[in-house]
Order: C-alpha cells, then sequence, then structure tokens
C-alpha cells in the first residue's frame, strides 16, 4: 500500500499499490518519479528483493526499472538529480549487512 501526504488538506490519500509486496524496502523522489529499492519478500521463506519500481504521480501507475545488483533490505537511499543511490542493506533475510553502493539512473 502507498499513501501521499496533501498537507494542504490535511490528509492522506491512498495510492495504487506497487507492483510486488514487500517489506525493508526504502524510497526516494527522483525524476519526478517516487523510486522503490530493494526489501525482503514478505511470505515464509521469503528473500531478498533486487526489483526496482518507480511511481509516476502524473499517470498514477507503477512500473519496473533495472534492478539492483546486490539485492537487500533494510538499505537506505538518496537522490541527487535523475539518480538514486543504494547504500548498504542486508543482502539475505534477518540480520545481514553489506558495504555496497550501487547509483540507479531514473528516465521517465
Amino acid at each position: 500500500m502507498a499513501e501521499r501526504l496533501r498537507p494542504d488538506l490535511s490528509r492522506w490519500d491512498d495510492l495504487p499499490s506497487s507492483r510486488r509486496p514487500r517489506g525493508g524496502t526504502a524510497a526516494a523522489a527522483a525524476g519526478g518519479l517516487v523510486v522503490l529499492v530493494g526489501g525482503e519478500d514478505l511470505t515464509p521463506g521469503g528473500r531478498t528483493i533486487a526489483e526496482v519500481e518507480a511511481f509516476d504521480p502524473r499517470t498514477r501507475r507503477w512500473h519496473r526499472l533495472a534492478d539492483l545488483r546486490t539485492p537487500r533490505h533494510g538499505l537506505g537511499v538518496v537522490a541527487l538529480g535523475r539518480s538514486i543511490f543504494a547504500l548498504a542493506g542486508g543482502p539475505i533475510p534477518g540480520l545481514a549487512y553489506s558495504a555496497a553502493v550501487e547509483r540507479l539512473v531514473v528516465a521517465r
């Protein structure tokens, strides 16, 4: 489930759900899109996720971007221009840590 804060109306609006449910993900805005990065599959025996999705607020639709090279959850992301930098996170479910840093270029 995704939501958008509307401070002018003092409320949250529901948005369409991403293509895949996940936990331990990170998100940032770049290139006019909201980019959802990595995470962990929430089903029993789940695994870390390499998938990256982008939400376009103009069309209210999600679409796939290029996957992370290192699937991970609990990561951090930061946006700079049209780039998203994915930092650290766990490459396996549970308590794990990766020093990986990846740059994802966001093209509309």
